[in-house]
């Protein structure tokens, strides 16, 4: 069954499993840091390599998230190539929703692209798919919760 239907399916009112302990206290972590006033400051590390912070939080199923800078706004984020088959946007989405209770649909989807949007109003998660495994980094999926510019 082609994963854009059973993304489809688990939001059209299937029950989801409930999200690994795990996922919910990272995911909770990173939200509550997203709250201080430099964002994800209290997460940083000092710089494994090229730009950007390491985080001290990771989402399980990758190996390291990194604290950057995307479209002005500071992020957490997490990706991975290679991706093993149990980690695609779709588990990742339905986690995210399972932990979030009061939001668990994105507000933006788009099945072909494999990108999902949760809009929270003070943050803003984005998880993506891209490739397969026949491009050179293998599939690659990406978990990015960015901070709201303080105005």
């Amino acid at each position: 069954m082609p994963a854009a239907l059973l993304f489809t399916l688990a939001l059209a009112g299937a029950e989801p499993a409930p999200p690994p302990t795990g996922f919910c206290t990272a995911l909770d972590a990173i939200i509550a840091a997203a709250d201080e006033p430099i964002p994800f400051r209290s997460l940083e590390t000092p710089a494994g390599y090229g730009t950007g912070e390491w985080s001290t939080q990771v989402i399980p199923g990758y190996r390291h998230c990194w604290i950057m800078i995307i479209d002005e706004a500071r992020t957490v984020t997490c990706s991975r190539n290679l991706a093993p088959p149990e980690l695609t946007a779709n588990n990742l989405a339905l986690e995210t929703g399972a932990c979030l209770g009061d939001a668990p649909t994105p507000s933006v989807w788009d099945p072909t692209v494999g990108k999902m949007t949760f809009d929270l109003g003070r943050i803003r998660i984005v998880v993506e798919e891209s490739c397969d495994d026949r491009c050179h980094v293998g599939r690659r999926v990406s978990y990015i919760i960015a901070a709201r510019r303080r105005k």
